[in-house]
């Protein structure tokens, strides 16, 4: 995790073929939110750093484009 990537309000060429170079550099909703902006679910213009995991929950209400959007999550219990 660099703090310095998160002072990054624009983004600077995400790709998913950066993602392998740069594997240990990836916070997990960074990588979420790569994978919506390639999916063109999410702005590519906003760093892929100014998403967190609160982001992507129901309460956060994640704008998100061309229709699509995030519904409730669900509650999966392992014993």
């Amino acid at each position: 995790m660099n703090p310095f990537k998160f002072l990054h309000r624009q983004s600077i060429q995400d790709s998913v073929a950066n993602v392998a170079e740069k594997e240990k550099g990836y916070f997990c909703s960074e990588l979420v939110a790569l994978i919506f902006k390639q999916l063109e679910l999410l702005p590519k213009d906003i760093s892929s750093a100014q998403y967190w995991p609160g982001s992507f929950s129901s309460e956060a209400k994640l704008k998100l484009e061309n229709g699509a959007f995030l519904g409730n999550e669900y509650l999966i219990a392992f014993e």
